[in-house]
């Protein structure tokens, strides 16, 4: 049974329980970057989850694929726990964002929970620009990914579309066990503009779901489904006193 529980002494940082459903290729990885007073219980198909289990933990993770998140859904909302949520896929989230609104409560979501990409988004507001600097430009996107990742194109790879703020030709590879890249180009005739971010391990995406808990359980968040590139951006305003982005509706 994959049942963790780590404790340790009471010190002056806030102990957390956490709670994960799904202990996949990115899930496994939450245990090992924990601070010395937090607690983990894995829930999957031999250790079931239920309203009352998940109500003893502080925050809940999600990294179960979209099929099997969308089954836990209503025992999320009931459980009354924030929720931070790296699912991908499905067709869930504007009916959960509209539940969350009503009931006054913050969950975060996101594609990818690196905090390097964020770094990548105003870069992409810039990029934007070189319709308006070039004669002739075109951008393309290129992403590529385990064998296991099953959508395509990558939910970063759609956010980095969105980013550009047009139509981007966006082309998919599935190679052996490669976390995730992602290229975005653009190409003009005498030159060529390359904007590249490699996941070297997905400690990096364990990483920005316990930073999503934390900043979830300190922090005033907006109600609803809110992205995990809203929050990081405000944190990224308050250490650098800049205006950090809007919080739009799904």
């Amino acid at each position: 049974m994959l049942d963790q529980n780590r404790r340790a002494p009471r010190g002056n940082e806030q102990n957390i329980s956490y709670a994960l459903l799904g202990a996949g290729r990115t899930g496994s990885q939450i245990s090992e970057l924990l601070h010395p007073n937090e607690s983990l219980t894995i829930f999957d198909r031999i250790n079931k989850p239920t309203e009352d289990l998940l109500r003893a933990h502080d925050v809940i993770i999600s990294f179960l694929p979209a099929e099997a998140f969308e089954q836990y859904i209503p025992m999320l909302i009931t459980s009354n726990k924030p929720v931070v949520v790296g699912t991908t896929g499905g067709d869930w989230q504007q009916q959960v964002h509209t539940q969350l609104l009503q009931l006054e409560r913050s969950w975060i979501h996101a594609k990818n929970f690196s905090l390097g990409m964020n770094l990548i988004k105003p870069l992409m507001a810039i990029l934007s620009k070189a319709s308006d600097l070039f004669y002739e430009s075109s951008f393309e996107i290129r992403e590529t990914h385990h064998v296991g990742k099953l959508d395509a194109p990558s939910g970063t790879a759609l956010s980095i579309e969105q980013w550009l703020g047009q139509d981007v030709e966006i082309s998919s590879e599935r190679i052996n066990d490669v976390i995730g890249e992602h290229k975005v180009i653009v190409h003009t005739p005498y030159e060529e503009i390359t904007v590249k971010h490699k996941a070297l391990s997905r400690k990096i995406f364990a990483q920005g779901a316990l930073w999503s808990c934390r900043y979830l359980l300190s922090n005033e968040v907006p109600k609803g489904l809110v992205p995990f590139e809203y929050i990081s951006d405000q944190r990224i305003a308050n250490l650098t006193s800049t205006e950090g982005v809007s919080h739009d509706s799904l």
